[in-house]
């Protein structure tokens, strides 16, 4: 077939190689891992972990990288149907927004708005300005 070689159970080219179907392709692993290797690097793995779909980078201090073509829609924001758990430490660039109130970074300070307009501030050095009531059953000293 060209220059493809069938080696036992391994099919090379010695340049790109294209899998085209008119219809579905599939890949089926008893194991249930298709690992993805360049050379000897075992960089990446797909698999079905107790019928969890499973991702996972195999080289040490790599990440996983969603990327989309000009930024994708949405900006490139990720959206979950129903929330997202994280295990330790989240970075954010911007605003975090809730039902009702969104919390913003600017200047070493936390700006809680809703409405569209700032009801709180809360500098690093801990000092919290209030626009509105404030209500307490506690001691304020």
């Amino acid at each position: 077939i060209d220059d493809i070689t069938i080696n036992g159970s391994t099919i090379s080219d010695a340049a790109a190689l294209t899998i085209d179907a008119g219809g579905d392709i599939t890949l089926d692993s008893d194991s249930g891992v298709i690992d993805f290797d360049d050379d000897t690097l075992n960089f990446g793995r797909i698999e079905n972990s107790s019928s969890d779909f499973k991702i996972e980078s195999r080289v040490q201090d790599k990440d996983i990288v969603f990327a989309g073509n000009d930024d994708m829609s949405a900006a490139g924001a990720a959206t979950f149907n129903a929330g997202a758990t994280f295990c330790c430490d989240v970075d954010i660039t911007g605003s975090v927004s809730f039902a009702n109130w969104t919390i913003t970074e600017t200047g070493g300070s936390l700006y809680f708005a809703t409405g569209g307009a700032n009801k709180m501030k809360l500098d690093a050095s801990g000092n919290l300005d209030v626009v509105g009531n404030v209500n307490t059953n506690a001691t304020i000293s």
